[in-house]
């Protein structure tokens, strides 16, 4: 929290309801610049972060949705089960004054990250999935052959 609340930016902590029940418990402080908020219902949440100018995570579903937001985020834990987005959308450290550095060096440059971000495609492809399904499925019914 503390190196959170040094970050040269506004904070919005959309914190899991236990999150909260922690932080009160413990008594940790949570800043001035920490605006903590209820969870967020999913489009919400999707909307905010792809505003964002960077997010900082400890969820693997948080590092996904940034490659398809093209959104930095920076990973707090000390592993990833998504390394896919380890030095492309995301980097990960251990909790503490690392997160100010990075989160400094990436808004040193914040147009040019975030263009260099637009133009990578997501490890989790390109949402258009279920559209190449159905015209496989479609395709399969008529006994065609469907175009890719």
């Amino acid at each position: 929290m503390h190196a959170l609340d040094l970050l040269p930016l506004p904070v919005l902590f959309p914190a899991h309801p236990r999150t909260a029940s922690r932080v009160r418990e413990t008594g940790i402080s949570v800043g001035r610049n920490i605006r903590v908020m209820d969870p967020l219902k999913y489009s919400a949440f999707l909307a905010l972060a792809a505003e964002a100018a960077v997010l900082v995570s400890d969820s693997g579903g948080v590092q996904e949705e940034a490659s398809v937001l093209k959104r930095p985020v920076l990973v707090v834990r000390r592993s990833t089960e998504r390394p896919e987005v380890i030095g492309t959308f995301a980097e990960r450290v251990d909790p503490g004054p690392e997160i100010v550095d990075v989160v400094a060096r990436w808004i040193s440059d914040l147009d040019g990250l975030h263009a260099r971000l637009a133009a990578l495609p997501s490890p989790y492809g390109d949402g258009t999935a279920s559209s190449r399904i159905s015209a496989v499925a479609t395709a399969m019914v008529a006994g065609t052959r469907a175009s890719r």
